[in-house]
């Protein structure tokens, strides 16, 4: 009897999730950053363990270049999500939040931890190719044109036909081809 005494407020609270959820969505894409740092602490005084709440502040503090403040939320993001009891259903927040912590260090152009970060990205899902993706245009960005091409490689062994993937890579081999002959005529 008492769990049934517990539905309304379960509906309730489902309810606010579920519309909170568009909210979130529509003030990130407004570009309302603003604005939805102010939702996720409402989201936030209901509910002090939501993930979520905690994600999409990270990300609006890290567009406002408030790095300090958006890596303390994605860290606590992470770490609820660890306590989480159905993993599964949010796999790709695993790979997502420490491509985001990444983002940010890259940000504050500290490269050991943005690559950091994108390891950890690239271990969380062995069959995913976000977290290569990432780390590929991460090693790009700072001269490692071999790795970034070796994740591409990896990336496309998981998707063969992902066009995306074969355009970045093709660029890369052109790049690198450019790099060697700049360098033998040198």
């Amino acid at each position: 009897m008492s769990k049934l005494k517990k539905i309304p407020k379960l509906i309730s609270y489902l309810t606010f999730h579920w519309t909170a959820m568009r909210r979130l969505h529509k003030l990130w894409t407004a570009k309302q950053y603003e604005d939805l740092i102010l939702f996720c602490n409402l989201m936030l005084s209901k509910s002090p363990t939501d993930y979520l709440a905690f994600y999409y502040r990270g990300l609006a503090n890290g567009e406002l270049k408030q790095f300090d403040l958006a890596i303390d939320d994605f860290k606590t993001s992470e770490t609820l999500l660890t306590t989480y009891k159905r993993k599964t259903l949010l796999k790709e927040y695993f790979t997502r939040i420490p491509i985001q912590l990444s983002g940010v260090y890259r940000k504050m152009r500290n490269k050991e931890k943005a690559l950091e970060y994108a390891d950890k990205a690239v271990l969380a899902d062995s069959k995913e190719i976000d977290g290569l993706k990432w780390r590929a245009t991460l090693k790009e960005d700072f001269g490692n044109y071999i790795g970034a091409s070796e994740d591409l490689n990896e990336a496309l062994k998981r998707r063969p036909k992902d066009k995306t993937l074969l355009k970045l890579r093709d660029r890369l081999t052109f790049i690198i081809i450019e790099d060697k002959r700049e360098t033998a005529s040198r």
